[in-house]
């Protein structure tokens, strides 16, 4: 008779502990659909203005180009082009970096990266 009497205590404690870990779970679940949403957003909107940027700064590039090459046809042609080639190799090196920059800056999933720490932190406790 003790023995069913030490098991039945464990028996809600059990249930308990799943029940907390089925609400853990779920609401990692959400955070991490409702991040996963933010993040698509950003990545949409950002695809968005890069394509902007490219598409006209190569039209840019390719009428600023032809105006200087023409321009400088006459006397000084090979300078001119490689003076361009130089400029545009500065600017793509530049535009790199700060590509590079932004990318270090955004944090995707923060939130639920601390929510995990936090429940980590509960669980070893």
């Amino acid at each position: 008779m003790d023995a069913p009497k030490a098991s039945e205590p464990n028996k809600p404690s059990q249930e308990g502990l799943i029940r907390a870990l089925s609400n853990l779970l779920s609401s990692h679940a959400s955070l991490f659909v409702i991040e996963l949403e933010e993040a698509k957003g950003f990545a949409w909107s950002y695809f968005v203005h890069v394509a902007i940027i490219v598409v006209c700064s190569v039209l840019f590039f390719i009428m600023f180009s032809v105006g200087v090459v023409v321009y400088f046809w006459d006397s000084y042609r090979l300078t001119a082009i490689l003076a361009l080639l130089g400029s545009y190799l500065l600017i793509i090196m530049i535009a790199l970096v700060n590509l590079i920059r932004i990318k270090k800056k955004t944090k995707l999933f923060i939130s639920t990266k601390e929510e995990l720490l936090k429940d980590k932190e509960e669980l070893l406790s």
